[in-house]
């Protein structure tokens, strides 16, 4: 019994082994799938604050560098006089070291390094006096607990590798434990923002100048410096620790796609359409433009589609959960919705005037133009100005030259009637954007050369009549039409010296030709 009792004993342990040993494998070999993943072409990926203000949130942010890869937070604030321009030759008083010693803290339980960064701006004299200093500097840093040190220089006047290689032989040789020592003139970083504004930043997308990528792909370092802080900086962090996972498999659109899951994922769709047509450097390259010569009906129907999508994008956005990035991007998205029914419009003008719907034509093309307010607008604030936005101005022109060149039969546009009218006569002057009511009637003189009258008018008064009548030099009628639509053509008859319109309607032109 008790041989029996030992065999079964053995049978649990080994099975329980065995059992320990699989558990063991599986989680070796998930920690290896992991571990591949995750692993980083360059190994140290630094982010530095140097903005104002830095404790306001400090946890979230570090939570977000480490969740992003980030290994390095290099602290160089610009409210900290200890390690800036002006205050770099001071020594930290106790209130200061406590508080370096608790973001040293949080950074420690979070995985990472602490850098304390000085600038001395053009305050260094490249001499044995300021190196001296910035040498005890770190020292006593050191004995705050501080083992990773930066210098950030403003000019480009010393040999930054060779100090740097001094100040880490120096501290090495005086130090129990093992230092760090970083210039970063020589880390290549990603500046947010890069431009005046964040959401400009933001809009032209990461698309990483060559200089750039070309010193990060033969560097052990890169650095994402912060000059602000706003969700959307949330987007250049994901994009420089993207690139820094291979630098050479960076796609800047797959970059953005996860930077935007990190800041609004409910709107990811349309935050992408958006995102490609202002501003990129491939900005709306997906998209195929044409002018009125290349003209089909699928290339037509195809783009469209797409300023139907860009309409939308407005509506669709308002859902983010993201206050800041609809605040930011607010006058853009406007004029981004507003690019996408003129578009539209444009679309429909044109494919009403190749169908030779001329009737159609005329109230979608005097309903397709900007007027000032609409131009100043767009101008504040751009969107789709590489294809999208030129597109419409385009074809606009091409439309009004080809309708002009129709109506006159390829000359220039110009009302004959115009030299004969005593005042100046909206509707005589050879210009489309203008009007006349005519608030009952409005006459015009008919000029002696002229036998073809075309008439171009607002949208016709559902249940009136309007009329086109032809009078002779006594007043007497000649001929009479009935208005049908806003594109009309009417025969001269011999004997009429007068047209009178009869009814309430906007004029835009009554043009007298010769065919």
């Amino acid at each position: 019994m008790c041989k029996l009792m030992r065999i079964f004993r053995i049978l649990i342990v080994g099975f329980l082994l065995i059992s320990s040993l699989s558990e063991y494998y599986m989680y070796g070999r998930e920690r290896r799938k992991i571990h591949v993943q995750d692993t980083y072409a360059i190994s140290c990926r630094g982010v530095a604050e140097m903005y104002s203000g830095i404790l306001e949130g400090i946890d979230a942010r570090l939570d977000f560098y480490t969740n992003s890869g980030y290994t390095h937070y290099f602290y160089s604030p610009a409210d900290d006089r200890y390690c800036n321009p002006w205050g770099w030759k001071f020594l930290y008083n106790d209130s200061d070291r406590q508080m370096l010693k608790m973001l040293i803290e949080k950074c420690r339980i979070r995985g990472l390094e602490f850098v304390w960064t000085v600038n001395p701006g053009d305050g260094y004299a490249w001499n044995d006096k300021d190196y001296d200093f910035l040498k005890n500097k770190f020292l006593m840093m050191y004995y705050n607990g501080i083992r990773s040190f930066a210098v950030r220089f403003s000019g480009d006047d010393g040999d930054y590798q060779a100090l740097q290689d001094s100040l880490s032989l120096h501290l090495c040789s005086s130090l129990s434990e093992k230092v760090q020592v970083r210039v970063l003139n020589d880390i290549p970083a990603a500046t947010f923002p890069s431009d005046a504004d964040a959401a400009m930043t933001l809009m032209k997308g990461y698309h990483f100048d060559n200089e750039f990528k070309s010193e990060a792909k033969n560097s052990d370092a890169v650095l994402c410096v912060l000059k602000d802080w706003s969700e959307l900086a949330k987007t250049a962090l994901v994009a420089v620790a993207e690139f820094a996972r291979d630098p050479y498999a960076y796609v800047a659109d797959v970059a953005m796609e996860k930077a935007i899951m990190a800041l609004s994922p409910e709107v990811k769709s349309p935050l992408m359409t958006f995102l490609e047509h202002t501003g990129g450097v491939r900005e709306s390259e997906s998209v195929t433009t044409f002018t009125l010569s290349e003209w089909s009906r699928e290339k037509s129907s195809a783009l469209l589609s797409e300023f139907e999508k860009i309409s939308r994008v407005p509506e669709e956005m308002a859902v983010s959960s993201s206050p800041v990035l609809l605040e930011s991007l607010s006058p853009w998205l406007t004029e981004f919705g507003n690019l996408g029914k003129r578009g539209c419009k444009t679309i429909e003008c044109l494919d009403h005037y190749m169908n030779k719907d001329l009737g159609a034509f005329w109230i979608s093309y005097i309903g397709s133009r900007m007027t000032d307010d609409e131009k100043s607008s767009y101008d504040s604030h751009k969107v789709g100005e590489v294809k999208l936005h030129p597109f419409c101005i385009n074809m606009m022109t091409e439309l009004t030259n080809a309708f002009t060149s129709m109506l006159t039969g390829g000359q220039t546009l110009r009302n004959l009637a115009s030299t004969l009218y005593a005042r100046p006569n909206a509707a005589l002057d050879s210009d489309f954007t203008t009007c006349m009511h005519t608030a009952g009637h409005l006459v015009f003189p008919i000029p002696a050369m002229a036998n073809t009258c075309r008439l171009l008018t607002g949208p016709l008064p559902e249940g009136q009549i309007l009329l086109l009548r032809q009078l002779a030099t006594d007043g007497s009628l000649v001929a009479e039409f009935v208005v049908t639509s806003p594109y009309s053509e009417f025969d001269l008859k011999a004997g009429a010296v007068e047209v009178d319109v009869l009814g309430d309607v906007d004029i835009y032109e009554s043009i007298f030709v010769y065919l």
